[in-house]
Parts: C-alpha cells; structure tokens; sequence
C-alpha cells in the first residue's frame, strides 16, 4: 500500500501518522522521511502557539493536534475524563501538558496545562527572592529547614492553561473569559490558575516537568495514554516495562527534535521561534530588546553591595532576582504577560539574560559589573538567578547549570576537606555532595586509578556520617551500578559491598568495578535514608570526545584523566609492555608531578626535570640528554615551553607580573576532539534505557494500526471495533473505538 503525501501541514486521523513506532527507539533511529514530517511540524507547532514545552509538542504528536482547525480534533481527546481542579483548593499536582477541566461554576472550562512554576508567597513583588528558597527542596519549611519526613509536599503553584487548546473559542468565548478573569475566582486577572499542590511524593514533587508528565501519564491519566497509538503499536510480548520505557523514548525523541530545528531555540524544556525571539529584541515598546538587555544587566548589578561609608570596605555581597515577578515591574508590561503571553516574555527574557550571562563574562566568569551571573533555581518565580561578588568558587562554571546554592548556603558546611598538595592526588578527593533531603542523599564520586584497582570509592563526610548513624558501616550492603548507554553484566551490576574504615578513613570497599569504567570517570550516587541499597550510575557526555587516541562517551574530570592515565600508568587487562621510551618518561614527568588545574593542565619548571625522569645524582648530562627529546615534543605540539614565575616555594602559572623569579615551564594540555554521537547498535542493548531493547517489542510492520477518522455519517465495522478492544486489553483497559473513528490495521507502506 502506498500513502500519498498531501501537501500542506500533517492533518491528524487523516494523513499518515506522526507517532511512529521508530519514535519510541529516539531521533537517529527515525527513517528520514518521518524526521522531516516531525521536525517540520513541531516548527509550524511552535511558530502557531509561542512557547512549546516538550509535553505539549509530545501531546500534539500523539493526540492528533490539527494545525489548519488550530486544536485537538477529538480521537482519544475525552473531556469527561479531564481531572477537575478549583482556583485557590489544594489539588493533586498537575504536569505541563496535562488536560483538565478548570470548574468556573456554571460551565466547566476545558484546558490544557502548557506551563508551571512556583509561586512561593515569599517571592517579592520585584523579584527580590530569600536566599533559602533559591533551589531548596520541596516542602522546605525556611532557612536551613528541610521538609517534613515522608510528608506529600504541597507547593504553591502558577499554571498557565491554554483553553484554545481545542479550537479557538470551542470551549469558551473570549466575553465569557474575560469576565471568568475579572471575577478571580477561578482564574487571575492574568487567566493563570494559582493552586496548592499536593504531590504524590518528595520524588514526584522534585522530579523534572518532562518525568512528571510520563509518571502522570502512567497513573492518572493511564486512560487518555492508552487511548492513543501506543498500546496499537507494541507487540503482544510488550508489558508495563515497555510501555514506560517507549513513553519515556518518545518524549526524549520530541525533545531532540525540537533541539534540532533550526528556526527554534529552547529554553529548559520550552521551545520558541527565533523569528519572534527576533521581533521582541527589535521591538522598542514594553518588554522589548531595551527592556529585556535593561533586565539583564540590572540583575547582574544586584549582587553590588551597596557602600554608604567613605572608605569603607566592601563586603561579599549575594543576590537573588526571580525573572517573572521582576518582568511586572516593567511600565506598560501587564498586557504582555496575559494568558500565554508570559511563558513566552518568561522565556525570552531568562535567554536574554542566560546569553548576557554566557557573552559578556570573561574567561574567569565576571561581568563587567564585577559580578558572577547564574541561574540558580529554574522553577520558582520562572527562574531565579544569582548574582554574586566576589565572584565565587563556581564562576568558571556554565552558568546555565543551576546548583541551588541558595539554599545550600543554608545547610550545616560539610567538614574540611584533607589539604594536599594536589587535590587530584588525594585518594579520597573527589567525593562531593550534591543534595541532601529528608529521603535521598545524593553525591558524585571521580573515580581515581587507584580506586578501580583497588576496588574502593570515597564517601563525603556527610555521607559517611548518615551511613553510621543508621548503622550500616561495617555491614554488607548491595551495590546498583549503571553505565549510562550500556547494559552491564548482572554480577557487575547488582554486587555486595561494604562501608568500612581503611587506614584511618571510611571509603566504599569490596567493588568489583566494571571494565568499562576508566580513571575519571565521575559517578552520580544516590541513597535513600535506612536503605541498604546504594545506586551509582556514569553519565553520557552530551557529544563524545577522544583525548590521545582515546574515546570518551561518559562524563570525567579532566584533571584525573591527566594524571591516572600519564604514560606508564597501569591498564587493566592490559599485559606488561616493557619499560617506556625516554618521550613518554617525559610526558609522564609533566603530566605526573606537574603542577595541575582543574582543566587538566599539567605545568612543570623545566629546571626540575632531569632530576625526576634522571633522579637527583644525574649531573648536567642528564639536561644534555634531555634537551632534543624536548625539542621533539614541543615541535610535535605534544607540550610548550612557557614562562611562569616562582616566588619562594610556589610556583604562579600564568606568570604574576613583577612578582618573583621568571622560570621555563613546560605545559601539557589535554586536547579533546569532538566525536560523532554515538548511533545507537540494537546489539548493544538499550541506549539510556531501564528495560530490555525496546526495538524488540516493536512490531516489525512499517506501519502500525491507528485511528483515522470517518466521513460524517459513517461507522467503524464490528470487527474493527472488536480489534481495537483487544488490542487495548492488553494493557488492562476496556474501551471502545472513538464515535467518528475507524482503526486502520496493520500494512505495509512504501514511501513516495
């Protein structure tokens, strides 16, 4: 069978289906034909309705939106199955994308959810945040306050609905909406619903918007998922694991997709057109270009301390600013920040002032105002960002990663650090704490040369500290390990382990590391309080590189990569090949011993040299020796000779100016090149995938069933609609065919 392509934008039921079983497997894996259907209609998607989170561009694809009718057009769109939520009651939680029914008294008000954040009543009308709430968790009580244990958090929420969703003026007319408005009691003057949140659980209430609407999608609205196309499209070996993971692979596809096209940006998970991004910084009326630079400089000078004294010293100053509050106290902004208008003004003014952020910062991280610019919670108030001078120990940092260090600036400090030399040397460096929560504790771990072969892994002091307090030092423990894009054997990824103290300090020990994992390599660990399972998991880079020869798909830090992977260090697996040449006891010198940055960068005085690769009776022959194997590798580009100054014992690199004695160095700089991704293999297994290979569950026809909808007038068979119940039966659910809708069963079609 042959489906012929109709010109103009996908027509849902009507034209050839979007939602694809490749959508499930990710992007790479979609046939190109049915890419460039998705990405050209995801770009028409957003150019119509502004600011398009991931959820909603996935119910668009799923649920049948109809670009020309400017709505969802029925099929497995059921109003009477829409949640019920009140203005001002405390409410099960809602994701964006969900579909609900907003009571309003007299006629309910059918809309979908296209955007939320917190609206915590200690934000202040200009922006102005406490610096605790900035990242703390869900349901924290104040400064240094975690939320109650096993509490369902409640959150005050702003969402914003579309009720066009369905047809411009199908679910309500623009008269009744504005009086709806002007009344508050169902909306606000700005047509957002304002509500108490109550979340299943901490996990839930913390978990992103994308994951929450999977996890919704597989409860409360577990009928409007199955009314779709994936219960037609999975096999009859699929069960609840595949149907999770294929939900979860469509939405990461729909997130990639819109990452890919060109005439979109994204914000977070929201997606917006550059061509409008364009027409607001050439705009020069409220919430314009001028406006929104004025934003983004204002808020960096906002972490100014403000001097009233002459002579007086400045002190360390902090600053948190909410973008959304900030935008009201623009002049003339109130009529642009009205229904849909404000996710779109929220986006655009946080990349606005996340570019500022990243352009006008020299290479420390500092703005021209001194200060160090990041965005620090990207849900409460829109997006909190933080101002800080001094600039701070995470300057250097992207400052679009948000580390919410408002409120761990809150928490107990953790206890010191050992002093070394060189923190990459430590064998028990490089355990840092991520977050802590009445439930879960959360920490990375690099792991050091020394740990592989010595099957150990250092633990924070907080950590350690939890651990015996439960009581679980000493005692066996089991060990989950993931490697992201990779499935493990099972004895490698489920082991026996125990906490226990080594020469004076408490480490992770007895692992059995997997071969994969390299010297670097940084691993996320999490712990739920009392259990005694520990979870580790490594982290796909967001594009491969190769450093000497090597390929690097999971995240490292630099630093160790240099020192534990130097010539003449140990390889697992790998036969002794002898003694190494007099080029790679030079590297290995540099690299070793030499004095190292947090970007790997080894720098060594030359005058030190002979006396490590030759030891310290060697003469002045040994700098003889030296000197052309030296010249090779500077001429090769494999180090550079460089100048630094030594003042007493400490050498300064990059030179300080007029200060101290001036001395040769010798630099070695990793050099990672950009690989290809990685395409994912069916033979490798699942590609960030909790399940079996989902291709496996696939059926293998180039066109699975799905609903069409029927000339007026005319009704689907009996044994279609026999069909269609079975096939939903599958997964627990009794349903019938929508009224209007026929099934089309499985075919095989050719491409045109």
């Amino acid at each position: 069978m042959t489906t012929a392509v109709r010109p103009g934008p996908w027509r849902p039921y009507e034209d050839a289906p979007l939602f694809v079983p490749e959508i499930t497997l990710g992007l790479s894996v979609l046939h190109p034909d049915d890419a460039d259907r998705l990405t050209r209609f995801l770009a028409a998607l957003v150019a119509r309705r502004g600011a398009v989170h991931v959820a909603v561009a996935f119910n668009a694809v799923y649920f049948g939106y109809d670009l020309e009718f400017g709505g969802y057009v029925g099929g497995p769109v059921d109003f009477d199955a829409f949640p019920q939520v009140r203005f001002g009651d405390i409410t099960d939680a809602l994701p964006v994308g969900a579909m609900v029914n907003v009571a309003t008294g007299a006629a309910p008000l059918y809309a979908e959810v296209v955007y939320k954040e917190g609206a915590h009543p200690a934000l202040g009308d200009d922006g102005d945040v406490p610096s605790w709430l900035s990242g703390a968790p869900a349901g924290a009580r104040g400064p240094g306050l975690p939320p109650e244990p096993d509490e369902r958090p409640a959150l005050s929420e702003r969402l914003v609905v579309d009720v066009d969703a369905f047809g411009a003026e199908t679910v309500t007319t623009r008269a009744r909406l504005d009086r709806v408005r002007q009344r508050g009691r169902w909306l606000d003057a700005d047509g957002h619903l304002f509500l108490d949140a109550r979340y299943p659980s901490a996990v839930d209430a913390e978990a992103s918007d994308r994951e929450f609407y999977a996890r919704y999608l597989l409860s409360t609205g577990r009928d409007q998922l199955l009314a779709g196309p994936l219960p037609l499209m999975l096999s009859d070996a699929a069960g609840e694991e595949q149907l999770t993971a294929a939900l979860r692979g469509a939405l990461d596809t729909i997130a990639a997709a819109l990452a890919n096209v060109p005439t979109l940006r994204m914000w977070r998970e929201y997606a917006f057109s550059r061509a409008g991004f364009g027409q607001r910084l050439t705009d020069h009326g409220p919430l314009g270009g001028a406006d929104l630079g004025s934003l983004a400089a204002a808020v960096s000078r906002s972490g100014a301390p403000q001097i009233r004294r002459r002579h007086a010293i400045p002190m360390a100053h902090v600053r948190y600013t909410a973008v959304g509050p900030l935008l009201r106290t623009v002049s003339g902004a109130a009529q642009q920040l009205v229904g849909l208008g404000y996710p779109l003004a929220v986006c655009h003014a946080n990349t606005v002032i996340g570019d500022y952020a990243r352009r006008d910062a020299d290479d420390a991280g500092v703005l021209p105002s001194g200060a160090h610019l990041r965005l620090d919670d990207p849900w409460q108030g829109g997006g909190v960002w933080r101002a800080s001078i001094p600039p701070g120990p995470h300057a250097t940092i992207d400052p679009l990663v948000p580390y919410g260090l408002g409120w761990l600036d809150t928490m107990p400090p953790p206890s010191p650090e050992l002093q070394s030399a060189d923190v990459a040397d430590d064998v028990d460096s490089g355990a840092d704490l991520l977050s802590v929560t009445d439930s879960h504790l959360s920490w990375t771990v690099t792991l050091r040369l020394v740990h592989i072969l010595g099957g150990v892994a250092a633990l924070p002091d907080r950590v350690v500290d939890e651990l015996s307090a439960a009581g679980l030092t000493g005692v066996t423990l089991r060990l989950v390990v993931a490697h992201d894009g990779y499935e493990l054997e099972p004895a490698v990824a489920t082991q026996a382990v125990t906490v226990a103290t080594v020469d004076g300090r408490t480490r992770l020990t007895g692992v059995a590391w997997p071969l994969e994992f390299f010297p670097g390599i940084v691993l996320t660990f999490t712990w739920q309080r009392g259990a005694v399972v520990l979870r580790a998991r490594s982290t796909l880079l967001e594009t491969p590189v190769s450093v000497d020869g090597v390929d690097y798909e999971h995240r490292y830090d630099p630093a160790v990569l240099t020192r534990d992977t130097a010539p003449g260090c140990p390889r697992r697996g790998a036969s002794d090949r002898g003694p190494i040449s007099l080029r790679e006891r030079v590297l290995r010198a540099v690299r070793r011993l030499g004095k190292l940055d947090a970007e790997g960068v080894a720098v060594l005085p030359r005058d030190r040299l002979a006396d490590i690769v030759y030891g310290p009776e060697a003469g002045s022959g040994a700098d003889a020796a030296l000197a052309p194997v030296v010249t090779d590798l500077i001429v090769a580009g494999d180090i550079r000779a460089e100048q630094a100054t030594r003042v007493g014992a400490v050498l300064r690199w990059p030179p300080a100016d007029g200060v101290g004695e001036a001395v040769e160095v010798l630099v070695w700089r990793p050099r990672p090149v950009v690989l290809a991704p990685r395409p994912p293999a069916p033979h490798e297994g699942p590609t960030r995938s909790p399940v079996e290979d989902l291709s496996h569950f696939i059926r293998e026809y180039t066109v699975m069933p799905f609903l069409r909808r029927l000339p007026k007038g005319q009704h689907a068979s009996e044994e279609q609609r026999a069909e269609y119940h079975r096939l939903l039966a599958r997964f627990s659910r009794a349903g019938d065919l929508p009224e209007g809708y026929t099934l089309v069963r499985e075919h095989v079609r050719s491409r045109t």
